[in-house]
């Protein structure tokens, strides 16, 4: 073994090592990337925070980003929860398609508090439902694709799928 392999044997090592370190300080990586890879490489770390202050700046201005368009399905599983969950949370009224006839009178008011009462559970119920069926699909996403479990969330993704569809018009306060 002369000395040139001698030196490439122990550089290799040192590079092995300082993998390991740096892997033990960032576990998760820098941004995104191998954190040697990202150290090595700074100038990907500069691209990185440039990308991320644009996709504020969409997300300021447009309501979201570009990296939305990625996963479209995802980004609405994630999103519309929330925006139901703050409805049901908030809101100031009953739509009109949880309201039977007979539970107003002629001057539309209430015909008993008991009504107003049904009529906000069967609200409460199809949001529920919805805010379920939304966060199956995330779930649905995540699981293997034979496994029972999809089956389910599948199930419930679709459940919420028609009363989204039948209650779009009442997704309002």
């Amino acid at each position: 073994m002369n000395i040139d392999e001698l030196m490439r044997k122990f550089e290799e090592q040192i590079e092995k090592d300082n993998k390991r370190i740096l892997n033990r300080i960032f576990p998760k990586g820098i941004f995104g990337y191998n954190s040697h890879h990202a150290i090595l490489h700074p100038w990907i770390i500069i691209k990185y925070m440039f990308r991320e202050v644009i996709y504020a700046w969409q997300r300021a201005f447009r309501g979201w980003d570009d990296t939305a368009t990625w996963n479209i399905n995802l980004y609405l599983a994630e999103l519309i929860p929330q925006l139901l969950r703050n409805l049901k949370e908030n809101r100031m009224g009953i739509p009109g398609s949880c309201i039977d006839d007979e539970t107003m009178n002629n001057n539309g008011v209430w015909s008993s508090d008991k009504a107003e009462a049904e009529a906000m559970l069967k609200w409460d119920t199809v949001l529920i439902e919805m805010i379920t069926g939304f966060e199956a699909y995330k779930k649905m996403d995540e699981a293997s694709y034979f496994s029972p479990e999809r089956k389910f969330y599948k199930v419930q993704f679709n459940r919420a799928m028609d009363l989204f569809k039948i209650h779009f018009d009442d997704l309002w306060d």
